[in-house]
């Protein structure tokens, strides 16, 4: 499936929701969603191409399965993205962290052959806004994701210019992008960084807030989602 285009800007789609009885988004625009019966989002399709998720007993999502390839994901216990492998390039990306802070992505083959090892360099909120090689040239990024309060601006995945494109998916913490939808995958929940809401309530209901599909109290400069929403 190929990526959404990034849309620009807040409110850039004017394609209403469509809701099921339980107020979770079951289609926008070409889009539709599907949910299990854990109200977690099994299925996304759009121009008849479908994306399927699988998720753990934790609520972490374990599998993605799109045509040509299975990405598998493996959290800690405080919901941390520590490992992920593609069967497509068959590739593996290793996590290391401090406490919530990413400190370094590892891409190995998954003969175990290392590929490359970036330093991530995050911001106050702990959100990844540069990657370095760490051999090689390692003051040019090598990645970059601008500051956008909802996060609704595209990663540069060659800002050097080498003409070496290299793909970084954590987001806001405990979010992870999903080039198939746009959304940011947030453990219970997905987020839509081009509306600045959830297609999804808080399992919370009400004792999370009178919005439940806000996000960051609709105040993300100055509040922080924590990772397991």
């Amino acid at each position: 499936m190929s990526p959404v285009p990034p849309v620009g800007g807040l409110g850039g789609s004017n394609d209403a929701y469509v809701y099921d009885n339980s107020g979770y988004v079951t289609g926008q625009g070409g889009a539709t969603y599907e949910y299990d019966a854990a109200r977690q989002m099994k299925r996304y399709t759009r121009n008849g191409a479908s994306v399927r998720y699988a998720y753990d007993g934790a609520r972490h999502r374990a599998v993605k399965i799109q045509t040509g390839d299975t990405t598998r994901y493996v959290y800690d216990n405080k919901g941390h993205l520590l490992f992920e492998r593609s069967s497509a390039s068959y590739s593996q990306r290793s996590y290391v962290w401090l406490d919530d802070i990413p400190l370094a992505g590892i891409d190995q083959k998954t003969s175990g052959e290392l590929l490359g090892v970036y330093l991530i360099e995050s911001d106050f909120a702990n959100t990844p806004r540069y990657l370095r090689r760490l051999s090689g040239n390692t003051s040019a990024p090598v990645w970059q994701w601008p500051f956008a309060p909802y996060g609704d601006v595209p990663a540069n995945e060659d800002p050097d210019g080498d003409g070496t494109k290299v793909t970084f998916n954590l987001r806001f913490p405990g979010q992870y992008f999903d080039a198939e939808s746009g959304l940011h995958y947030n453990h219970t929940r997905y987020f839509s960084p081009c509306t600045g809401r959830y297609l999804q309530p808080d399992l919370m209901r009400l004792e999370g807030g009178i919005n439940v599909c806000i996000y960051a109290k609709g105040n993300p400069v100055n509040f922080v989602v924590c990772y397991r929403n």
